[in-house]
């Protein structure tokens, strides 16, 4: 049997099956996350509460955080007044014991255009399920490539009767004018009850979800005898998962350039577009101020099934480990986080050690639903082994001169350029005819014959240096319209193959 630590994140875990729902220590923490439209675009100045009482508000990139936190069950309310009517969008959240709760992020909408799902978690023979958690997970559009679509993801715990309610579930979405009803996987998953070995088998249901209504959903369970977690074929074999790096500006305060810059990274490459496709799906750390690097680890092809997800009946979460050295291994000297959801497929690494030039090792284990012993401490046998690793190295920030920004050039073929970095091996220039941010369907809206959807746009050529003339014969820029533009870096001689890329500061020119 193999040696698996007690990974330290999985304790608040533990500690919140032992004292309940509500429970309460003397030690406090902090909670804190996003929020965002249906769209995934970041809210600045929404109000969040906290179990009805109002407690701080959102700040201009989205994020929030609430300090001064007792561990246990809380309610979390975000809420905001657009175009004159009340956004709003809850949910509820296991505040941690001993450290900070992060990934809280809370999706809102049009108050008259939600709807909830309620019902009870219990065990076959009726008696409830306390603690479980029941996860609504948006079915991808149906004429939607899979990595293209949106998926809200939001998370209940049941009380003591085994009782739960997802409420403010966006029932459509509206895409190019469009609205579209939406299907929600919903999930029920449970780790077992106090003093009881082995966990529970989850149960996946579909709902729609009607506006200003209630759709009832009850769930029982078995208990189950796998205490061994799902292993995919090929987990342990080089590809398993992968990790794109970027580097971006210190400058990205708003939502909008959040997203800007979401949409550049999409049309690096299709491996590129999946990584941030994916990455807004799920609950993610809000970048420390000033953060330049994110790190996106993605497994998604395991678990994703073409129009919903497929999650094995057995799975709790994923655990993610870190190293800066290929020694990586299933320990809590390497644990950086423990994400008790089935249905994740990425996790976004934007801690603030993350240092360009120094590689990085990441692996992820799958952890089942029998993660509790009888005592509740740990059950090594729950956690698989680790995926093959793979590992990054962050570039630099780059640094654009020329063209200044808002500049007027009088050419249709401009020059750029940038200050070499350090370990790129490749550039391109990436020119909009608008401002690139991604739709409702959290990929670039535009020009719908191109698989990115982006705003109409035009690339250099490939280039090794630190300047280059635009052409793109397919592209011309029109006398007296404003463009937007960035120069990008690849580690990768063939740009479109690198694995860590950095972006410049996203500049406008007129022609």
């Amino acid at each position: 049997m193999k040696r698996i630590f007690l990974p330290l994140v999985l304790l608040p875990v533990i500690a919140l099956f032992i004292s309940g729902c509500g429970g309460s220590g003397g030690s406090k923490s902090s909670l804190s996350g996003s929020v965002t439209d249906v769209a995934g675009n970041y809210i600045p100045g929404a109000t969040i509460s906290i179990d009805s009482r109002e407690v701080t508000k959102s700040l201009m990139n989205g994020t929030y955080k609430v300090t001064g936190l007792s561990y246990g069950e809380v309610n979390v309310e975000a809420s905001a007044v657009i175009d004159g009517k009340k956004w709003t969008g809850t949910r509820a959240v296991d505040v941690y014991a001993d450290g900070p709760t992060q990934n809280m992020n809370i999706v809102i909408g049009p108050w008259d255009e939600l709807g909830d799902v309620k019902g009870a978690v219990t065990d076959v023979d009726n008696d409830p399920l306390p603690n479980a958690r029941v996860i609504a997970v948006a079915r991808y559009p149906q004429d939607r490539a899979v990595d293209e679509a949106s998926v809200i993801s939001k998370v209940a715990v049941t009380d003591r009767y085994g009782r739960y309610v997802i409420d403010n579930l966006p029932a459509s979405i509206t895409v190019g004018g469009k609205k579209e009803e939406l299907v929600y996987d919903v999930i029920a998953s449970f780790a077992g009850k106090s003093g009881q070995p082995g966990g529970f088998e989850n149960v996946t249901k579909t709902a729609t979800v009607g506006a200003d209504m209630v759709t009832t959903l009850n769930f029982k369970l078995e208990a189950s005898d796998v205490i061994t977690p799902p292993t995919p074929a090929g987990w342990t074999s080089e590809g398993a998962i992968y990790v794109i790096s970027y580097t971006l500006p210190t400058s990205i305060t708003s939502r909008a350039e959040v997203s800007a810059y979401d949409a550049i990274k999409s049309c690096i490459s299709e491996k590129s577009r999946k990584a941030v496709a994916f990455k807004n799906k799920i609950a993610r750390r809000s970048p420390p101020s000033g953060t330049l690097i994110e790190n996106d680890v993605i497994w998604y092809s395991i678990w994703n099934g073409q129009y919903g997800i497929d999650v094995p009946s057995n799975l709790a979460g994923f655990s993610i480990y870190r190293s800066q050295t290929s020694n990586i291994e299933v320990s809590d000297h390497y644990l950086l986080d423990f994400i008790r959801d089935p249905s994740i497929v990425t996790y976004t690494d934007t801690s603030s050690s993350l240092t360009a030039g120094n590689t990085y090792w990441y692996g992820v284990t799958s952890v089942s639903t029998s993660y509790l012993d009888a005592y509740n401490n740990f059950n090594s046998d729950a956690e698989s082994d680790m995926s093959y690793p793979a590992s990054v190295t962050p570039l630099g920030k780059l640094t654009v001169q020329l063209p200044p920004d808002n500049a007027k050039v009088n050419t249709g073929s401009p020059t750029f350029k940038w200050v070499p970095l350090n370990r790129a091996r490749s550039y391109k220039v990436f020119v909009y005819e608008g401002y690139p941010i991604l739709d409702a369907l959290f990929t670039p809206q535009g020009d719908t014959e191109r698989p990115d959807h982006l705003p109409a746009w035009g690339e250099s050529d490939v280039v090794t240096g630190s300047t280059v003339t635009f052409s793109d014969p397919d592209f011309s820029l029109v006398a007296g319209h404003t463009y937007y533009w960035v120069v990008m870096a690849s580690d990768s001689s063939d740009f479109d193959q690198g694995d860590a890329f950095a972006i410049s500061e996203l500049r406008s020119f007129t022609r």
